[in-house]
């Protein structure tokens, strides 16, 4: 176990004592969640007989959220085609940008419990060209600015 996965378990433990709101609460689950992600071990906690596709696709992006991903070569990586794809995701009740930037957002939170970054920074670990792009998903995602969740975060 790393320190920061160590730290995270620890945090989600006393987060009752420390007062803080659902939402907030909320986003730094998501975060754990992330970590677990790119460890590969996410599985652990959600038993892979339920795992959707979107599940797959999440953890095929969670190894590099700031590549450019282009639909046609994840549907080749898949081996399936176009049309598959997205009907498998709107199984789901979901899309390929939808995962892709669900993925992106909870990256940028763990980045952001990481060490304080700029959001130019986390913008481009996270596969955004643009720092207003970056923070307006951000706040569509969570209901609050990359500033305002960084306020949040205690290191």
């Amino acid at each position: 176990m790393s320190p920061l996965l160590a730290y995270g378990f620890t945090f989600l433990t006393d987060m009752n004592t420390q007062k803080l709101s659902f939402k907030t609460q909320r986003l730094h689950l998501l975060a754990l969640y992330q970590q677990l992600a790119e460890l590969g071990v996410l599985h652990v906690l959600f038993s892979p007989t339920f795992a959707s596709f979107q599940s797959e696709l999440s953890a095929y992006f969670a190894k590099d959220p700031a590549e450019a991903y282009q639909l046609e070569t994840v549907c080749d990586d898949f081996s399936m085609s176009r049309a598959t794809l997205i009907r498998r995701l709107q199984r789901d009740g979901t899309n390929f940008r939808t995962v892709l930037s669900n993925v992106r957002m909870t990256h940028a939170l763990s980045l952001m419990q990481e060490k304080r970054q700029t959001q130019l920074d986390l913008a481009l670990q996270c596969g955004y060209q643009s720092e207003s792009r970056f923070s307006q998903r951000f706040h569509q995602q969570f209901g609050m600015t990359p500033k305002q969740y960084m306020k949040t975060v205690v290191y």
